[in-house]
């Protein structure tokens, strides 16, 4: 075996595990605010109409849309959950091995390049949350523009640093306009630094640094949570500025910032000629990419949860930084920095171990920005040097997209902070590397415990992932065969999904769960969907939904009782006039967990798979009342009473016998008798709806409805089906 192919044996091993956790982990998440559903709705109603801000509703750019219609027309790309969860998946896994990449590119350590590949994957944990949703890709290009930079600086490629960082900061800003001028502000004043360096561009971008976060956060200012993210972000900007000024070189001209205006415009031009040509017009891309995403602050925000003594510590930096980067570093305090690195790196492994609860993500935010500098500043040779200006690209950038996490800090704070693993782990080995002058083994074994420590992060997350995959079964819904969310999750949507089919033709939801519409295979009212579509649309937009719902006399509605609860304990209650008339025009017919299925008042239904534990006499009598649909060249020879996270385990069983029959009523889909009952005395097979009732005795354990399903089997105990207890 050939060395490069020894060589190359770790990082193969290492992408084949991290490809097998994030697959256990993808496939087993699902968050029921659906923002996988809105997403994976609005793509496909733009690929099948067009019309986006006209006739299909949507927070994300044209980039995206246009993006995602090219992959389905040209490589057959399915608008479904399963699709889009393996795309982000290698979304996540090019993220991380981009950053591995960028490390060894930077430190000539495949150790190093493994732990930042671990590390980085571990940080974007929070893709498993919401799969196709714009962050993945976000991710993706963020890395690529930050990577492709600093290859640009060590090969003293000015044009292709120019037209990476246009076309980056153009496509970023394409699909979340905030996100794309955080790139480019980053980007343009790195450039501008390296055209005409000066003391006014120096004070012009200190002011800048300052600015940008009260121009962005002003709509929230001066909520505590929002000053204190601007101080970090202005403390952890200005700490960095005396360094990008003094490594600034004068490489950059004319041709460059042409290069830059050349791939960030025309990408632009493409990108909005493409989605006008589909009927979109100036107004309605003015509109949808610049005004509604202003405002959202206004309508919808999340606050960070900052970290103990994150202001302190950004001031305090701040004021090291601008002491320590006016003069050439003296050796002693290189090795003081060296060692501060090496202690950030302990701390923050720390909070690695709790990757599952966003320890990595929060530290990142919390006091990235203020220790960005510690890790960009060169230890050893000069600040104009290839390594050195890389690095310090790298921090500028990873700054500046720390912003991405507002208004809303979720899986954004993973999506703005990725960076920091890279930037870490590339300022450890160069520390390492100081170190090991005096002592060789220094370098070699803190490589070696950053890399434990990232495997380590890794591996708690694999775990979790492989016992959530082994507890589980796939749902087996349309688009969404391979997802396995946890066992009562699993029935409570099969059984309204089964629900839906039967009773209705249109399907609206509250707030807005678009995956339901992908797995019943109903339609929405309008092209106007958007989970919070009470805060987000227009009365024009609302008012056509009421015609489309009061239009179709088997519209359905399903409302999700936690999520409407939780927005209003939160201050952002479901209101106006769309909400109103759901409350006066339709009526709840059927409740599964927090899942409510709605329908126009005074409709009923027999609803399907459902199954009621009713009390008959003294002594513990009772009867079960399952309501059941066909099973196809299937006979039910027994029920069985089952947890439903053990689904092997059986705590009662039944079957049909002369001494106990069970009685089954025919139903129309309404719920009205259609027939005489008949009983049952041995295996049956159903003929239409059928309200199946069975003598049981509740000391049997036939009592526990909370936390079991019954399930159907066949002659050899086969099981053909279940049913979900309801109320």
């Amino acid at each position: 075996m050939s060395r490069r192919i020894l060589q190359s044996l770790p990082i193969v091993a290492l992408a084949t595990a991290l490809a097998v956790s994030g697959l256990w982990l993808i496939t087993t998440s699902f968050m029921v605010y659906d923002d996988e559903g809105y997403v994976l709705w609005s793509l496909r109603s733009y690929s099948a109409t067009g019309g986006l801000y006209v006739d299909v509703f949507s927070q994300y750019g044209p980039f995206f849309y246009v993006y995602y219609d090219a992959l389905h027309r040209f490589l057959g790309f399915p608008f479904e959950n399963d699709a889009g969860r393996l795309l982000t998946l290698g979304y996540w896994l090019a993220t991380a091995l981009a950053g591995g990449v960028l490390t060894w590119v930077l430190t000539r350590s495949r150790v190093a390049a493994l732990a930042a590949t671990a590390l980085t994957f571990t940080g974007l944990v929070a893709m498993i949350r919401e799969p196709i949703h714009p962050g993945g890709l976000i991710a993706l290009l963020a890395m690529a523009g930050a990577a492709t930079g600093a290859f640009a600086l060590l090969r003293e490629r000015t044009g292709l640093f120019a037209m990476a960082a246009g076309a980056t900061g153009a496509a970023l800003a394409l699909i979340k306009i905030n996100v794309g001028a955080f790139f480019l502000i980053a980007a343009g004043s790195w450039m501008a630094a390296s055209t005409r360096p000066s003391r006014a561009l120096g004070w012009l971008i200190a002011l800048g640094c300052v600015l940008s976060p009260w121009l962005l956060m002003r709509s929230l200012w001066p909520a505590p949570w929002v000053t204190h993210y601007a101080l970090i972000f202005a403390c952890g900007a200005l700490a960095l500025a005396p360094g990008l000024m003094g490594a600034a070189r004068a490489e950059h001209d004319g041709r460059s910032w042409r290069s830059f205006f050349i791939a960030s415009v025309g990408l632009g031009l493409v990108t909005l000629g493409l989605v006008a040509a589909r009927g979109t017009s100036l107004t309605a891309l003015w509109h949808g990419m610049v005004v509604a995403p202003l405002s959202h602050p206004g309508v919808y925000f999340f606050p960070v949860a900052w970290l103990p003594g994150s202001g302190v510590l950004a001031l305090c930096s701040l004021g090291a930084a601008l002491f320590i980067q006016r003069t050439t570093l003296p050796a002693n305090l290189g090795t003081v920095i060296a060692g501060l690195r090496i202690a950030t790196g302990l701390w923050f492994l720390s909070g690695a171990f709790q990757a599952e609860n966003e320890g990595m993500t929060r530290f990142a935010l919390s006091y990235g920005p203020s220790l960005a500098w510690l890790m960009a500043i060169p230890l050893a040779g000069s600040r104009d040097s290839g390594p050195a200006r890389a690095r310090l690209w790298l921090a500028w950038v990873f700054v500046w997209q720390t912003l991405h996490a507002f208004p809303v800090a979720g899986s954004q704070i993973a999506w703005g902070t990725f960076l920091w693993a890279t930037l870490l782990v590339t300022g450890l080995a160069e520390a390492l590397t100081l170190f090991s002058d005096k002592w060789r083994i220094w370098r070699g074994v803190g490589l070696a415990v950053i890399l434990a420590g990232g495997l380590m992060a890794t591996g708690r997350l694999a775990f979790i992932g492989r016992e959530f995959y082994l507890q589980s079964r796939p749902l087996g819904l349309p688009g969404a065969e391979q997802l396995r969310p946890p066992a009562d999750l699993r029935r409570q949507l099969a059984v309204l999904v089964e629900n839906l089919r039967m009773h209705c033709n249109t399907l609206f939801s509250l707030p807005g769960l678009f995956s339901l519409n992908i797995w019943s295979d109903r339609p929405t009212p309008t092209g106007a969907n958007v989970t919070h579509w009470f805060s987000l649309l227009s009365a024009a937009e609302q008012e056509a939904i009421i015609a489309r719902l009061e239009a179709d006399p088997r519209a359905g509605l399903v409302v999700h009782r936690y999520l409407l609860d939780y927005l209003r304990d939160g201050g952002f209650p479901a209101q106006g006039q769309l909400r109103a008339y759901l409350d006066a025009s339709f009526d709840r017919v059927l409740t599964v967990g927090f899942y409510e299925l709605h329908l126009h008042r005074g409709r009923s239904i027999a609803p399907l798979s459902t199954v009621r534990l009713l009390p008959t006499g003294a002594n513990g009598a009772a009867e079960l009342e399952l309501v059941l649909a066909p099973i196809e060249g299937r006979q039910i020879a027994s029920v069985a009473l089952r947890p439903l996270h053990a689904t092997d385990a059986t705590v009662a069983r039944i079957e049909p016998t002369p001494g106990k029959p069970w009685q089954l009523v025919p139903l129309e889909a309404d719920g009205a008798v259609a027939g005489p009952p008949t009983l049952a005395t041995q295996a049956f097979a159903l003929q239409g709806i059928s309200r199946v009732s069975i003598p049981v005795t509740v000391a049997d354990g036939w009592n526990r409805t909370g936390d079991t399903c019954v399930v159907l089997l066949d002659a050899s105990g086969t099981e053909i089906g279940a049913a979900t207890f309801v109320r």
